[in-house]
């Protein structure tokens, strides 16, 4: 959602309604309520900063997540035991085999 700036100033400056700021931008109120918490987490006040333009608040309010590491496969031992008789990738993913370090 890339009206931050219009959504802060109906909210926040004009105190309008959830309902009606999502109608004002064609949004669904959800996503007005969550980026609304996202302004009250983040210590945002109104009137925002004037040197602070749609991209840096978009930045500021949803940075990005940290996602884990995926687990490093082996897949020469992967293959060599797809190879075997009877063996299918679903065996192996629940079985979780020494191959996934």
């Amino acid at each position: 959602m890339k009206q931050l700036l219009e959504l802060a100033r109906l909210r926040f400056g004009l105190a309008r309604s959830y309902a009606e700021i999502a109608g004002s931008l064609g949004v669904a109120r959800s996503t007005v309520q969550e980026a609304v918490r996202r302004f009250r987490s983040a210590g945002l006040s109104w009137p925002l900063p004037s040197e602070v333009d749609e991209d840096a608040l978009y930045a500021r309010l949803y940075r990005p997540t940290v996602t884990s590491t995926a687990a490093e496969l082996d897949f020469a031992a992967l293959s060599k035991e797809l190879a075997r008789k009877g063996v299918t990738r679903k065996l192996l993913w629940w079985r979780r085999p020494p191959y996934i370090q």
